[in-house]
């Protein structure tokens, strides 16, 4: 089962798939395959060469600078992300595909239209002015900076609507630790009703073949009868004409 966490800025994406770790579940960041993996690719770096002119000094990106280029610059950051997403998406599905379960962190999932990678997909949430004070401990930006970031993202709504689960995080770190174990036991419950269901409806494909097949029968068997009838009738109108 592979499992989608998103949310918006400050919302605790980050603890969630830190709790995840300590149960001992695989997990793996898109933020983290892009500062790794990404952004070292010379494919990738010549790209944003082409495309950011003097964001790119001695082979390597100036991610501040780039972040500049495209703070603010819906165009420019839409760019961007035509660039990274695939490759980001391609690392990412041969890190899903080594493993039979697995959490990513996603922030940009719905936006990037990435649900289809996923069994399930998470949205964590947490109120705003809450998610303000976190970003301000953690990065010192102000609560406007904040709606900005917020302003390139996709609306509540979409969000939650796109979402098999969600997780509400406007308490501490142990309510969350409790709000995690109750959204892997209800994961847990979805993944063994879908396997009931899916066998219910195995075992109802078996039956209606069988059904279709020992009807087939019957009539093959009528038409036989019929066939053996039509020639006997057939031999006994031969014999009256002799």
């Amino acid at each position: 089962m592979y499992v989608a966490i998103y949310g918006k800025i400050g919302s605790g994406k980050s603890s969630v798939m830190e709790l995840l770790r300590k149960k001992g579940k695989r997990t793996c960041s898109c933020d983290e395959i892009y500062k790794n993996v990404v952004v070292h690719s010379p494919d990738y770096i010549e790209a944003i060469d082409i495309n950011f002119p003097g964001v790119v000094k001695d082979g390597e990106i100036d991610l501040p600078a780039l972040a500049k280029v495209v703070y603010n610059d819906k165009v420019q950051l839409a760019k961007l992300n035509s660039i990274a997403h695939p490759q980001i998406r391609a690392c990412l599905r041969r890190i899903l595909d080594g493993f039979p379960e697995a959490y990513a962190e996603v922030p940009l999932l719905v936006e990037s239209n990435w649900q289809d990678m996923f069994d399930k997909c998470v949205y964590v949430k947490a109120d705003p002015s809450v998610r303000a004070e976190r970003v301000k401990e953690r990065d010192g930006k102000t609560e406007e900076q904040v709606a900005q970031v917020d302003s390139h993202r996709a609306n509540d709504a979409l969000l939650e609507i796109n979402a098999d689960y969600i997780l509400e995080n406007n308490g501490t770190l142990a309510d969350l630790a409790l709000a995690v174990d109750d959204m892997l036991a209800a994961l847990k419950k979805d993944e063994e009703d879908e396997i009931k269901a899916e066998k219910k409806k195995k075992r109802q494909e078996r039956q209606a073949a069988k059904q279709a097949m020992q009807e087939l029968s019957e009539r093959m068997e009528e038409g036989e009868e019929e066939q053996q009838e039509e020639s006997q009738a057939d031999e006994g109108g031969e014999g009256g004409e002799q």
